[in-house]
Protein backbone atom coordinates (compact mmCIF):
# COMPACT_ATOMS: atom_id res chain seq x y z
CA UNK A 1 0.00 0.00 0.00
CA UNK A 2 0.83 3.60 -1.08
CA UNK A 3 1.20 6.61 0.85
CA UNK A 4 1.48 9.88 -0.38
CA UNK A 5 1.69 13.21 1.49
CA UNK A 6 1.24 15.51 -1.46
CA UNK A 7 0.81 13.99 -4.72
CA UNK A 8 1.99 16.22 -7.40
CA UNK A 9 0.92 14.74 -11.24
CA UNK A 10 0.26 17.68 -12.91
CA UNK A 11 -0.01 16.92 -16.57
CA UNK A 12 1.06 13.40 -16.25
CA UNK A 13 0.14 11.14 -18.80
CA UNK A 14 0.03 7.48 -17.76
CA UNK A 15 -0.22 5.21 -20.70
CA UNK A 16 -0.88 1.84 -19.40
CA UNK A 17 -3.26 0.74 -16.66
CA UNK A 18 -3.04 2.97 -13.18
CA UNK A 19 -3.86 1.60 -10.06
CA UNK A 20 -3.68 3.52 -6.68
CA UNK A 21 -6.07 1.00 -5.24
CA UNK A 22 -5.97 1.41 -1.49
CA UNK A 23 -3.33 4.02 -1.64
CA UNK A 24 -3.55 6.71 1.09
CA UNK A 25 -3.09 10.35 0.18
CA UNK A 26 -2.64 12.59 3.46
CA UNK A 27 -2.53 16.16 1.68
CA UNK A 28 -3.17 17.82 -1.68
CA UNK A 29 -3.59 15.44 -4.38
CA UNK A 30 -2.89 16.99 -7.86
CA UNK A 31 -3.61 15.14 -11.37
CA UNK A 32 -5.22 18.70 -13.15
CA UNK A 33 -4.07 18.15 -17.01
CA UNK A 34 -3.83 14.50 -16.75
CA UNK A 35 -4.42 12.03 -18.82
CA UNK A 36 -5.34 8.38 -18.10
CA UNK A 37 -4.86 6.58 -21.65
CA UNK A 38 -5.80 2.94 -20.10
CA UNK A 39 -8.17 2.07 -16.39
CA UNK A 40 -7.68 4.39 -13.54
CA UNK A 41 -8.47 2.33 -10.30
CA UNK A 42 -8.63 4.25 -6.91
CA UNK A 43 -10.76 2.13 -5.42
CA UNK A 44 -10.25 1.60 -1.84
CA UNK A 45 -10.84 -1.03 1.32
CA UNK A 46 -14.13 -0.38 2.91
CA UNK A 47 -13.89 3.70 4.66
CA UNK A 48 -10.03 3.69 5.47
CA UNK A 49 -8.64 4.94 2.21
CA UNK A 50 -9.21 8.90 2.16
CA UNK A 51 -8.25 11.88 0.10
CA UNK A 52 -7.56 13.51 3.69
CA UNK A 53 -6.06 17.11 1.43
CA UNK A 54 -7.77 19.11 -1.45
CA UNK A 55 -8.36 16.69 -4.54
CA UNK A 56 -7.76 18.05 -8.11
CA UNK A 57 -8.43 16.31 -11.22
CA UNK A 58 -9.59 19.50 -13.50
CA UNK A 59 -8.88 19.21 -16.81
CA UNK A 60 -8.00 15.34 -16.97
CA UNK A 61 -9.12 12.94 -19.50
CA UNK A 62 -10.18 9.11 -18.31
CA UNK A 63 -10.03 7.43 -21.64
CA UNK A 64 -11.24 3.86 -19.59
CA UNK A 65 -12.92 2.63 -16.64
CA UNK A 66 -12.36 4.85 -13.89
CA UNK A 67 -13.07 3.80 -10.56
CA UNK A 68 -12.92 5.46 -6.81
CA UNK A 69 -15.07 2.75 -5.14
CA UNK A 70 -15.12 2.80 -1.38
CA UNK A 71 -13.05 6.37 -1.35
CA UNK A 72 -13.79 8.95 1.30
CA UNK A 73 -13.20 12.79 0.04
CA UNK A 74 -12.45 14.79 2.90
CA UNK A 75 -12.19 18.31 1.29
CA UNK A 76 -12.69 20.05 -1.87
CA UNK A 77 -12.62 17.75 -4.88
CA UNK A 78 -12.34 19.28 -8.70
CA UNK A 79 -13.59 17.30 -11.74
CA UNK A 80 -14.37 20.46 -13.57
CA UNK A 81 -13.67 19.99 -17.49
CA UNK A 82 -13.07 16.48 -17.18
CA UNK A 83 -13.47 14.12 -20.11
CA UNK A 84 -14.80 10.67 -18.98
CA UNK A 85 -15.21 7.98 -21.81
CA UNK A 86 -16.66 5.81 -19.28
CA UNK A 87 -18.78 6.76 -16.47
CA UNK A 88 -16.86 6.86 -13.66
CA UNK A 89 -17.83 4.64 -10.62
CA UNK A 90 -18.10 6.43 -6.97
CA UNK A 91 -19.81 2.92 -5.51
CA UNK A 92 -19.80 3.56 -1.50
CA UNK A 93 -18.18 6.66 -1.48
CA UNK A 94 -18.10 9.76 0.48
CA UNK A 95 -18.50 12.95 -1.62
CA UNK A 96 -16.83 16.34 0.03
CA UNK A 97 -19.65 18.73 -0.08
CA UNK A 98 -17.28 21.14 -2.02
CA UNK A 99 -17.45 18.51 -5.20
CA UNK A 100 -17.68 20.17 -8.53
CA UNK A 101 -18.55 18.87 -12.25
CA UNK A 102 -18.81 21.84 -13.45
CA UNK A 103 -18.12 21.40 -17.12
CA UNK A 104 -17.47 18.06 -17.34
CA UNK A 105 -17.86 15.68 -19.98
CA UNK A 106 -19.23 12.50 -19.90
CA UNK A 107 -19.47 10.35 -23.03
CA UNK A 108 -20.46 7.17 -21.91
CA UNK A 109 -24.24 6.54 -22.39
CA UNK A 110 -24.25 2.78 -22.66
CA UNK A 111 -27.06 0.81 -20.35
CA UNK A 112 -24.77 -0.39 -18.07
CA UNK A 113 -23.29 3.14 -17.16
CA UNK A 114 -27.04 3.83 -15.90
CA UNK A 115 -25.40 2.46 -12.58
CA UNK A 116 -22.58 4.78 -12.15
CA UNK A 117 -24.83 7.81 -12.51
CA UNK A 118 -27.29 6.60 -10.36
CA UNK A 119 -24.35 6.41 -7.47
CA UNK A 120 -23.68 10.06 -8.40
CA UNK A 121 -27.62 11.37 -8.59
CA UNK A 122 -28.12 10.26 -4.75
CA UNK A 123 -24.86 11.25 -3.66
CA UNK A 124 -25.42 15.03 -5.22
CA UNK A 125 -29.26 14.36 -3.68
CA UNK A 126 -27.67 13.76 -0.38
CA UNK A 127 -25.38 17.25 -0.76
CA UNK A 128 -28.04 19.43 -1.26
CA UNK A 129 -26.45 20.19 -5.13
CA UNK A 130 -29.76 20.36 -6.87
CA UNK A 131 -28.34 21.03 -10.50
CA UNK A 132 -25.74 18.21 -9.90
CA UNK A 133 -28.23 15.94 -9.25
CA UNK A 134 -30.14 17.08 -12.40
CA UNK A 135 -27.03 16.31 -14.60
CA UNK A 136 -26.70 12.60 -13.36
CA UNK A 137 -30.53 11.77 -13.21
CA UNK A 138 -30.49 12.93 -17.11
CA UNK A 139 -27.29 10.84 -17.92
CA UNK A 140 -28.63 8.29 -15.72
CA UNK A 141 -31.98 8.06 -17.93
CA UNK A 142 -30.07 8.23 -21.56
CA UNK A 143 -28.21 5.43 -20.26
CA UNK A 144 -31.27 3.38 -18.93
CA UNK A 145 -33.03 3.63 -22.45
CA UNK A 146 -30.73 1.56 -23.79
CA UNK A 147 -30.30 -1.96 -23.13
CA UNK A 148 -26.90 -3.18 -21.43
CA UNK A 149 -24.48 -5.74 -23.07
CA UNK A 150 -25.40 -7.87 -20.45
CA UNK A 151 -29.13 -7.88 -21.35
CA UNK A 152 -28.93 -8.29 -24.66
CA UNK A 153 -26.68 -11.52 -24.45
CA UNK A 154 -29.26 -12.36 -21.65
CA UNK A 155 -32.20 -12.65 -24.09
CA UNK A 156 -30.76 -12.88 -27.11
CA UNK A 157 -32.43 -9.89 -28.34
CA UNK A 158 -31.82 -8.99 -31.67
CA UNK A 159 -31.56 -12.79 -33.12
CA UNK A 160 -34.08 -14.00 -34.59
CA UNK A 161 -35.52 -18.06 -34.46
CA UNK A 162 -34.94 -19.79 -37.60
CA UNK A 163 -38.02 -21.24 -39.10
CA UNK A 164 -38.69 -23.68 -41.56
CA UNK A 165 -40.07 -22.40 -45.17
CA UNK A 166 -43.67 -24.32 -43.97
CA UNK A 167 -44.44 -22.97 -40.48
CA UNK A 168 -42.93 -19.36 -42.34
CA UNK A 169 -45.58 -19.89 -45.20
CA UNK A 170 -48.57 -20.92 -42.68
CA UNK A 171 -47.86 -17.82 -40.22
CA UNK A 172 -47.79 -15.24 -43.07
CA UNK A 173 -51.18 -16.96 -44.02
CA UNK A 174 -52.75 -16.54 -40.82
CA UNK A 175 -51.35 -12.88 -40.69
CA UNK A 176 -53.10 -11.94 -43.91
CA UNK A 177 -56.36 -13.03 -42.64
CA UNK A 178 -56.67 -16.50 -44.37
CA UNK A 179 -58.02 -19.20 -42.53
CA UNK A 180 -58.70 -23.07 -42.97
CA UNK A 181 -61.87 -24.28 -42.68
CA UNK A 182 -62.53 -27.68 -42.03
CA UNK A 183 -65.89 -29.12 -44.73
Amino acid sequence: MAEFNVALFYGTVFNGDTRFKEAHFNDAVIFKNSRFNGKALFDGSEYSSQFKGRVDFSGAYFGAEVSFINRIFKQSTSFENTVFLKAPVFHNCELHQDTDFFGAEFKDHSGDSGRAYRTLKLEMEKRGAIKEQAQFFVLEEEAMRKPSLWFLQTVGYGRRPRRDAQSKGRDQGICRGQSHQES
